[in-house]
């Protein structure tokens, strides 16, 4: 998590809340696998539905299903925590993209210096953004490259950051917009295929069973729980999936797309270098890997131009 969090305690609330979340679903959908209706006694009457070869091969459809949903629910568990646990870009990562460029703190500033400018009616920021040509942030008192805005919650510069997600606790940047990238597109994943299987076991509920009224009761309540819950995910998380995504085909993050929107002489985008080398530059070179929440070799640089 960001090492300057000003409410710690807040940032491991909502990490939690969303392992909880997340761990419910998964066991519901278990459940409602395992317990299906058609693999239960059937009420005296009922036959087993002609669309099904036996109990049998229900049962083993259940296991692939079972096997499926927990790869993609495990996949989203495991981005989600190297997107709480990666540091998103710091001033080490700033050195790694541009080695050129002077780092320093401007706190330490000579005094006398620091005095002649604000006579002049300047300050040290101004010196070194307009005669020196170099971005400062000022808060952070600190040389920074391009690309690196500073995020309040954190009270620190981050290497590319897109925003401040309380749900991880931590800011979306260069080193781990990857890994919040794909937690997205597993949950979304994940909630499309919980709500699929709540619909067949309502199907197979129609079909009659002799389930004790507890029983029923209880799934009953746990699966229109987990129905809101992934009905909701997949709604709020869908739509950050499909903004992230446009977002990472032209190379660009939040911040720098309100830039671009709110600039009145026509912002243009500088950083776009194509479709294929946008993606690479967030997912890595090797399209093997693209889809595992591992570290790739990425390029070194952000170019300005294409």
């Amino acid at each position: 998590m960001c090492p300057e969090l000003s409410n710690r305690a807040e940032a491991r609330l909502f990490v939690a809340l969303v392992s909880l979340l997340i761990g419910f679903v998964w066991l519901t959908v278990i459940f409602i696998l395992r317990m299906d209706p058609l693999l239960q006694p059937l009420r005296h009457g009922s036959k087993f539905p002609e669309g099904y070869e036996s109990p049998e091969r229900l049962r083993q459809t259940n296991r692939w299903l079972e096997g499926i949903f927990d790869t993609v629910t495990l996949l989203a568990v495991l981005c989600f925590a190297r997107s709480c646990r990666t540091d998103p870009g710091g001033q080490r990562d700033w050195i790694e993209e541009r080695p050129d460029l002077f780092h320093g703190d401007l706190s330490d500033v000579d005094e006398e210096f620091e005095q002649h400018l604000e006579m002049r009616g300047n300050s040290v920021l101004e010196a070194f953004e307009h005669e020196v040509g170099m971005n400062v942030c000022k808060f952070c008192r600190m040389v920074k490259p391009e690309r690196v805005y500073h995020c309040r919650v954190c009270g620190s510069c981050v290497l590319a950051m897109d925003h401040h997600c309380v749900f991880i606790g931590n800011c979306v940047g260069k080193r781990n917009l990857k890994f919040f990238f794909l937690f997205l597109l597993y949950t979304s994943l994940a909630s499309f295929m919980s709500l699929i299987l709540f619909g067949r076991c309502l199907v197979h509920f129609s079909y009659g069973n002799q389930f004790p009224v507890r029983t029923l009761i209880f799934m009953w309540i746990i699966m229109f729980l987990s129905f809101l819950i992934s009905f909701g995910s997949l709604s709020g998380v869908g739509f950050l999936l499909g903004w992230n995504t446009y977002l990472i085909t032209r190379n660009l993050t939040s911040v720098e797309h309100q830039k671009i929107q709110s600039d009145p002489t026509g912002f243009r985008n500088k950083f776009d270098r194509g479709t294929l080398k946008n993606i690479q530059n967030v997912l890595g070179l090797n399209p093997m890997l693209w889809f595992l929440p591992v570290r790739t070799k990425r390029e070194r640089r952000w170019r300005r131009d294409g």
